[in-house]
């Protein structure tokens, strides 16, 4: 067992489980005690087949009347505390000397609990506290329902469409599952409730059965006749003896047509939030508008856009129906545009800052952002053209919060204006364009590319353009 004043080999082990719990659990929850008994997990398998990268492994004791968690790991991480009874509390509240350790495996992909896990121990003996730590292997048996079973996909009960522009339609297709030994026979699906005529089931309905161990793939459609928020209730009936009727509520909004910029809705969608947005360092306006563009091969084609202040946005896929390429495919690049209403300009050179995402369509859950238009192009007449590219000194320098930095192109050339910490590594990239001749100007706010606001020191300013590079000391001051 091991506590904060551990030995080497237990510092190790430490470290790993508290860089599991920065990563957090996302189903199985438990709270850190004073003491805890450490446990490697070799491997892990549901039915055979190795868990997947955000799976989790909980370990329980009995505390008399329930299972409760008291240490989990998302995998892969393999270096599990089982953390002991709290002797300053008079509950039982973790593990004691002795007691059986009972696993559970929580598969993220198909958000499903295996409570029965066989645990096969090559070192310790099953038991809390059993010799300095324990090493074992585990193995999730699936449950198989006795008669039909229904289940939908991910275990769905509620579904949201997203914001779909009046008039044109989305589609999902929800899997029906029978987890059963018998036959699953789908009786009727129908679709009720306060906006019903905006739902419809494009396919896969009527009366049917699903074979033990199969699924059937039933199709919703959302076709918003009006602008605002709709919902409704789509109904499963069937001979499944505990869920019968299975219920799924949809909902989605209608959403007018943008002024500026159009696009079509097609069957999948990525979702971005906008966390903040200025144009010249100044916020966005009411009734702006932001765009999210895609590449068809030979132009930027916009696939999804909001009026601002709505910021939540649908990048909108490839329809896999058609033969054109008519959305984004997954790790492509989201390019963002923004039209100032009021001025009736548009902005095409737009920063993405990520929090979340890496700038490619369907990477991870959702992305968000933060945009913003670099550089502002300062004396750009013909007469006042630069006649060599030059990075000017920043200023103020030393700075706190911001200070600007000053260039110069001769020339058309692909720009980068990047800065980088002394050991070498990229802080955040300011400019990543490619510009006409003339003079520039951004700012840098001390923050990195996730919008972290970085430590006090020298950091070094590197402009590229074309074959020309120079550099330029900056120092940052808290």
């Amino acid at each position: 067992m091991g506590k904060f004043c551990s030995k080497i080999l237990w510092g190790a082990l430490i470290t790993l489980t508290f860089s599991t719990l920065v990563r957090g659990q996302t189903h199985f929850l438990f709270t850190p005690t004073e003491d805890y008994y450490s446990i490697i997990v070799s491997q892990a398998t549901i039915a055979g087949q190795p868990l997947q990268n955000g799976d989790e492994i909980g370990v329980f004791y009995d505390n008399g009347s329930a299972m409760v968690c008291a240490g989990a790991v998302v995998w892969p991480n393999n270096g599990i505390s089982a953390w002991g009874d709290d002797s300053q509390t008079t509950a039982k509240d973790g593990f004691a000397t002795g007691d059986l350790l009972v696993f559970k495996i929580w598969e993220s992909g198909s958000a499903s609990n295996y409570d029965d896990v066989n645990a096969t121990f090559s070192t310790g003996n099953g038991t809390w506290g059993n010799g300095i730590y324990a090493q074992v292997s585990l193995d999730a048996v699936p449950y198989i329902p006795i008669g039909p079973d229904l289940d939908v996909q991910d275990n769905v009960h509620s579904f949201n469409f997203g914001n779909i522009t009046v008039g044109l339609n989305s589609s999902h297709t929800f899997v029906i599952q029978n987890e059963g030994d018998a036959s699953l026979d789908i009786s009727s699906i129908d679709i009720g409730g306060t906006n019903a005529t905006d739902f419809s089931i494009s396919s896969g309905g009527g009366t049917f059965s699903v074979a033990a161990g199969s699924d059937h793939n039933l199709g919703v459609q959302f076709t918003p006749a009006a602008a605002g928020a709709k919902t409704a209730t789509l109904t499963i009936y069937s001979n499944d003896p505990d869920e019968n009727p299975w219920q799924i509520i949809l909902s989605g909004s209608g959403e007018t047509v943008l002024p500026h910029y159009n696009f079509a809705a097609t069957e999948d969608y990525y979702s971005i939030v906008i966390n903040n947005v200025t144009i010249n360092d100044l916020p966005l306006q009411n009734g702006d508008e932001i765009g999210v563009f895609f590449d068809n091969g030979s132009t930027l084609v916009c696939a999804g856009a909001v009026i601002w202040p709505d910021y939540g946005l649908n990048a909108w896929g490839d329809d896999s129906q058609t033969n054109d390429k008519d959305g984004f495919i997954a790790g492509e690049y989201l390019v963002f545009k923004i039209w100032d209403a009021s001025a009736s300009t548009e902005y095409t050179n737009i920063n993405a800052l990520y929090l979340y995402g890496d700038g490619t369509w369907g990477n991870g859950v959702f992305a968000q952002v933060n945009l913003h238009n670099v550089p502002v192009a300062i004396n750009t007449t013909n007469d006042t053209r630069p006649i060599q590219f030059d990075l000017l000194q920043n200023y103020p320098n030393p700075f706190n919060p911001q200070t600007t930095i000053e260039y110069s192109l001769p020339e058309t050339a692909d720009v980068q204006v990047e800065v980088f910490n002394i050991t070498g590594q990229k802080i955040c990239t300011l400019v990543n364009e490619k510009l006409q001749p003339g003079y520039y100007r951004v700012v840098w706010d001390g923050t990195n590319d996730r919008s972290e606001t970085v430590s006090a020191g020298i950091y070094y300013l590197i402009l590229k353009a074309g074959n020309y590079t120079q550099t330029k000391k900056m120092a940052f001051i808290k």
